[in-house]
């Protein structure tokens, strides 16, 4: 097992990740940057996952300096090259039918600056748009059953 200055190498390298991916809203970040950037970014992350592969904190903690590092300048090419953050309370879900994504901001009035201010060609939507589009009757069933006193429902098949 790795020793705890290793581990705590790790989550350094970990919680880089998970930020950028915050950030950006996408599950990896590099491939927003410009290609000969992800060349090496892809480079020094294949290092990394290699190195983490074994159980050695002498082969691990360097490359976790070096993804540190990665991460680091990554952030920085991602600012230098205009790339566009998601706002706060927004959020990027995918829409299983379409596979198509969209942006949903948490208040109406987010939309039209999420709209103007953004890059991406997505749908943008509020949550109390979505919200507003569930039918009343959808609405009360779901809130119904949450209150419901029925502990035990069985479902017999019917006879053919």
């Amino acid at each position: 097992m790795f020793k705890d200055e290793t581990l705590r190498m790790i989550e350094a390298v970990n919680a880089l990740k998970l930020a950028l991916k915050k950030t950006y809203g996408v599950d990896e970040p590099y491939k927003l940057a410009a290609k000969p950037f992800q060349k090496k970014f892809i480079k020094a992350s294949t290092k990394y996952d290699l190195a983490i592969s074994f159980d050695s904190d002498a082969e691990i903690q360097p490359m976790c300096a070096m993804m540190v590092r990665a991460y680091k300048a990554l952030e920085e090419q991602l600012i230098k090259e205009n790339v566009s953050k998601i706002p706060v309370d927004t959020w990027i879900c995918e829409h299983k039918e379409s596979g198509k994504k969209v942006i949903i901001c948490e208040k109406k009035e987010q939309t039209l600056k999420v709209i103007e201010d953004s890059d991406f060609d997505y749908l943008v939507m509020s949550a109390e748009e979505l919200l507003n589009t569930i039918p009343l009757d959808i609405f009360e069933i779901r809130h119904n059953l949450k209150t419901s006193t029925i502990k035990n429902v069985r479902h017999e098949p019917h006879n053919q």
